[in-house]
């Protein structure tokens, strides 16, 4: 195609439009113009090429990609191979940001590892059911349901990421062990139904949404030092859990440790009171008479010995009157 200015033909687009009269000035013309115009009234025409963004994605439109692999790409954009359920091998080195559904329903997936990425978007990985592996050196921010339901991942490493979304590892029932260094929140349902979660370790988390760690049925190792705050039903159901402590703890929401069959120890040593929210948090556990699992056995609530009185008539706490002992 070519432009008609006057007498001169300007290849690359073409301008011409039957009948039309122009008023004399400047005209901006984008490489995505497909008509024709006359431009011969214009005073001075300057052609601005600007050209269509490289969609390096657009090749892989079928199910039949296997391998990926790209320096180039900064940002993958939403829903870049969803459901490409033949892709087993990605590497994209400079890659910082994965958008939403990016991966969703990528099974072939066995092993993830993005060097430069700090951002997770919503459902990235959410059904990737082959992945064992996920290696985020840079991550900082982990989507909502970014790794749900990956049934087989086992092994994870985020040793930077602050604040994991809701649902981010829900349904991951391989994962025995979640170490966040520096996570400081840990949104709704984040391991929800992990079911072989044996050992979390949160060292720098305050707070803990609703029922983040709720049926995992094998935690038994619960490392949380600083955490303040605990939400409704966060360990409902944990049955293999007999002890856990909260040295900073100052809110326990209602039926946070409901179904804790086993829970013959809570340690809250802070220096001042923990609100119990409802008497519900105890529900069939050991502390609150549920005895049959540990044969007979009550569970006992530790706190500081200056506090035991305080503790003894507090608000709901007045009900667990027995259970405390000061250390």
């Amino acid at each position: 195609m070519g432009l008609r200015l006057g007498s001169t033909r300007i290849p690359g687009i073409t301008l011409y439009e039957e009948g039309k009269a122009y008023p004399k000035g400047l005209v901006n013309i984008d490489a995505d113009v497909s008509s024709t115009f006359d431009v011969t009234n214009y005073a001075f025409a300057k052609v601005t090429n600007i050209p269509k963004p490289v969609d390096y994605f657009a090749q892989y439109a079928t199910d039949t990609l296997v391998s990926y692999s790209n320096s180039n790409v900064t940002s993958l954009p939403v829903y870049a191979f969803y459901g490409r359920s033949n892709l087993k091998e990605i590497n994209f080195p400079n890659c910082t940001t994965i958008g939403t559904g990016a991966f969703t329903y990528c099974t072939g997936l066995t092993s993830v590892s993005f060097q430069a990425c700090t951002t997770i978007g919503t459902s990235a990985f959410t059904y990737c059911s082959s992945l064992t592996t996920a290696n985020f050196p840079a991550c900082t921010t982990i989507g909502n349901s970014a790794f749900a339901t990956c049934s087989s991942l086992s092994s994870i490493s985020f040793p930077l990421c602050s604040v994991i979304g809701s649902y981010g590892f829900y349904g991951c029932i391989s994962l025995a062990e979640a170490n966040f260094p520096s996570c400081i929140k840990i949104s709704d349902l984040a391991f929800n139904n992990d079911t072989s979660l044996i050992r979390v370790s949160f060292p720098n988390c305050t707070t803990i949404g609703t029922y983040v760690f709720t049926s995992c049925h094998s935690l038994s190792d619960v490392y949380l030092p600083v955490c303040t705050s605990i939400g409704q039903y966060t360990f409902g159901f944990c049955s293999q859990l007999s002890m856990i402590s909260f040295p900073s703890c100052t809110y326990i929401d209602l039926d946070a440790f409901e179904g804790c069959f086993n829970l013959l120890s809570l340690y809250l040593m802070g220096s001042s009171l923990c609100y119990l929210a409802s008497t519900n948090a105890f529900i069939s556990t050991p502390i609150s008479n549920y005895t049959t699992s540990t044969g007979g056995v009550h569970g006992s609530i530790y706190v500081p010995a200056s506090l035991l009185a305080s503790y003894q008539s507090a608000t709901n706490w007045v009900n667990f009157s027995s259970r405390f002992v000061g250390v």
